[in-house]
């Protein structure tokens, strides 16, 4: 069977405090799923984030893959700040409840697994399909 893709009508951007957002929806028609593309950036460009979520036929969050990078991570063995890329994927409990399923963090420049600490801000993330077009059209 042959994967059909199409683009849903709900890409935008919109200001929340000084995070944007973009948000774009696809279908995969063969998977019977949704993917909506976010990213959450600082106009600055200190930070950004891309995340990917995969809603089930239902409509319910099934995973999520979030990738996260900053200038700014720190890392206290040599007392620098460089620039750092997080990488986490979850899964989702039966009582909608995010499960980290794995994190790599590594060092944007080499590629490297490293131990940094970092600012990273809160993200509400859209459990349903429809809080994510609701949200998506702001």
């Amino acid at each position: 069977m042959k994967n059909v893709a199409f683009a849903i009508a709900i890409t935008s951007i919109f200001l929340i405090g000084c995070v944007q957002n973009s948000a774009q929806s696809m279908a995969v028609g063969s998977r019977d799923v949704t993917v909506v593309e976010r990213k959450v950036f600082t106009p600055s460009g200190d930070w950004g984030g891309h995340i990917t979520y995969t809603y089930g036929k239902d409509g319910k969050l099934q995973l999520i893959n979030y990738e996260f990078c900053t200038l700014n991570g720190y890392d206290k063995a040599n007392e620098k700040f460089s620039p750092t890329r997080c990488v986490r994927k979850y899964d989702v409990s039966h009582n909608r409840q995010l499960l980290l399923k794995s994190k790599v963090t590594t060092d944007l420049v080499s590629g490297q697994k490293i131990d940094r600490s970092f600012y990273e801000p809160e993200i509400s993330h859209w459990m349903t399909i429809a809080e994510a077009r609701k949200r998506g059209k702001n």
